[in-house]
């Protein structure tokens, strides 16, 4: 089988639930991540505790 190609967004529910559906059938060894950033005008979270 070729492997699916997925790519994804950390901070994306949408990819999440695609994560999430893959898992379900079995298809997460067959995947291949490629990450994105859907909307790099968001600030970059900071740890929690940190200041500044």
């Amino acid at each position: 089988m070729q492997p699916l190609l997925a790519y994804g967004d950390f901070n994306c529910p949408f990819c999440y639930a695609m994560h999430e559906r893959f898992h379900g059938r079995g298809l997460l060894k067959d995947a291949e991540w490629r990450g994105v950033q859907h909307a790099p005008h968001l600030p970059i979270p900071r740890p929690a505790g940190t200041v500044g």
